[in-house]
C-alpha cells in the first residue's frame, strides 16, 4: 500500500483546506479505489504514515463523531467505516477531470463542503448560533472575520477542523444590534480561546455565503486576502467587563442538559419549561414515593428522608464511604426539602426566573442519581 497511498496523496494533497479533509480522503483512497469494502481507523492511521505525515490524535474521534453529524459524513460497516453517499460523491468529483488540463479551475469551481448558521440581516439568530455551538461544547479554534465595508460574517473553524460559516447578521459603525450582538459574539469567541482574525473580503463573497454557495476558490482566497488589524474595536468595553466579572454567559438561555438527567424524571424534564413549578412538585411527590416504597416508612418530606438515611439504623445508605459523608448526603435529601419542596408546596412560587427554576430541578436530579445509588441495609 505504501506506493499507493504516496501517490494518492500527491494526487490530493492540494484539495485538503483543513486537516478533517484528510482523512475522508483517505478512506476514500482505501474504500472506492482500492475497493476494500470498510476501512478502519488503524489503516487510515498506517496511510499517514506511510505518506511520511504523523497521524493526528483525534483520528477516532472524528470518525465516531462523523456518525452523528448533521450532514453525516461516515456509515460503519464491515468493522470500519465508508463514505456516506453524498461526500463519497463530492470527493469523487475533485477527480473527475484529473489529466484534463484543467483540474485546478474544475477543483476550485467545486462548492466548499461547509455549514451555514444564521440569517443575512438577523443579528439575533446570528449570535444564537455562535451560542449554540459554544453551549453544545464545540471547540471554536479559529474565527475569522469577513468583512464588507461595514457588514460582517464569520468563518469558524470548529473541533477537528471544520468550517461553520455565521451568515452577514453582524455590522459596525453605528449604535444598533447588529453591533451590539457582534460584540457580545466576539467577546464570546474570545473568551472561549478561539483564535480571532480578521480578513477584508468583497461583498461579493459576503452574499455567495449568506446563500450558502462558498466554492473552493472562496476558501482560498479568505487565506489570501488582506489581514485587517481592529477586530479588538469592536468589542464594547461593557461586554469585556462582563466577560472579566463572569456575568458574559448569562445572555445563554437556561438549556437542561438532558445527558446527565435520571431516567425517572426525564419526562418531566421533556415538558419542563411547560410549567417548572409544576414538574418540580410532580418530581418531588415521585422522589418521595419511590423511597416509600423502598423502606415501608410512613413519612412525608424531611421526616421521611431522615428516617430512611439517618439515626443508628437506617433503612437506606451508601458503600464505600465514610459516616460524614452519608450524613452529608441525607442532610442533602433533608435540607433540599425543608429549603425548597416544603415552600414550593405550600404557597405560589414568586420566583421569576427561568434559572432559578432549573437550577432546583438540577437539585432535585442529583437526588434521584444519589437514591439510584443507595442501598438497602
Amino acid at each position: 500500500m505504501t506506493a499507493s497511498a504516496r501517490h494518492f496523496y500527491e494526487r490530493v494533497k492540494s484539495h485538503v483546506l483543513k486537516d478533517s479533509d484528510l482523512p475522508n480522503l483517505f478512506v476514500y483512497h482505501l474504500t472506492i479505489e482500492l475497493g476494500q469494502r470498510a476501512a478502519t481507523v488503524s489503516e487510515v492511521r498506517k496511510c499517514y504514515e506511510e505518506c511520511d505525515l504523523h497521524p493526528p490524535s483525534w483520528l477516532a474521534s472524528h470518525f465516531s463523531s462523523g456518525l452523528r453529524s448533521k450532514p453525516k459524513r461516515f456509515i460503519k460497516a464491515n468493522g470500519g467505516y465508508r463514505l456516506e453517499n453524498k461526500l463519497r460523491e463530492r470527493i469523487a468529483a475533485l477527480f473527475a477531470n484529473e489529466g484534463s488540463g484543467s483540474e485546478s479551475a474544475a477543483s476550485s469551481d467545486q462548492l466548499a463542503g461547509i455549514e451555514y448558521y444564521g440569517v443575512p440581516g438577523g443579528s439575533k439568530d446570528c449570535e444564537n448560533a455562535v451560542m449554540r455551538l459554544l453551549q453544545f461544547g464545540d471547540v471554536i479554534k479559529r474565527a475569522q472575520i469577513l468583512t464588507a465595508s461595514n457588514r460582517h460574517c464569520l468563518l469558524l473553524t470548529v473541533n477537528h477542523g471544520d468550517l461553520v460559516a455565521i451568515k452577514s447578521g453582524f455590522a459596525s459603525g453605528y449604535g444598533g444590534e447588529g453591533p451590539r450582538r457582534f460584540s457580545r459574539a466576539l467577546q464570546l469567541l474570545d473568551t472561549h480561546g478561539a483564535e480571532i482574525e480578521e480578513r477584508e473580503v468583497d461583498a461579493a463573497l459576503l452574499e455567495r455565503l449568506d446563500s450558502a454557495a462558498l466554492r473552493q476558490s472562496d476558501i482560498e482566497s479568505i487565506e489570501r486576502a488582506k489581514q485587517l488589524r481592529q477586530w479588538g474595536e469592536y468589542i464594547d468595553s461593557q461586554d469585556i467587563d462582563r466577560s472579566l466579572d463572569g456575568t458574559l454567559w448569562r445572555d445563554f438561555p437556561p438549556v437542561i442538559p438532558f445527558a446527565v438527567i435520571d431516567s425517572r424524571i426525564f419526562d418531566l424534564a421533556l415538558s419542563f419549561w411547560g410549567g417548572p413549578d409544576d414538574r418540580l412538585l410532580k418530581g418531588y411527590r415521585r422522589l418521595e414515593d419511590l423511597i416509600r416504597d423502598r423502606t415501608s416508612i410512613d413519612e412525608h418530606g424531611s421526616k421521611l428522608f431522615s428516617r430512611a438515611f439517618s439515626g443508628d439504623a437506617p433503612k437506606l445508605g451508601w458503600k464505600d464511604i465514610n459516616d460524614s459523608e452519608r450524613a452529608g448526603r441525607a442532610n442533602l435529601f433533608i435540607g433540599a426539602y425543608m429549603a425548597h419542596r416544603n415552600p414550593r408546596a405550600h404557597r405560589e412560587s414568586k420566583s421569576y426566573y427561568l434559572d432559578a427554576y432549573l437550577t432546583e430541578f438540577l437539585v432535585l436530579n442529583h437526588l434521584f442519581r444519589l437514591e439510584r445509588e443507595a442501598v438497602s441495609f
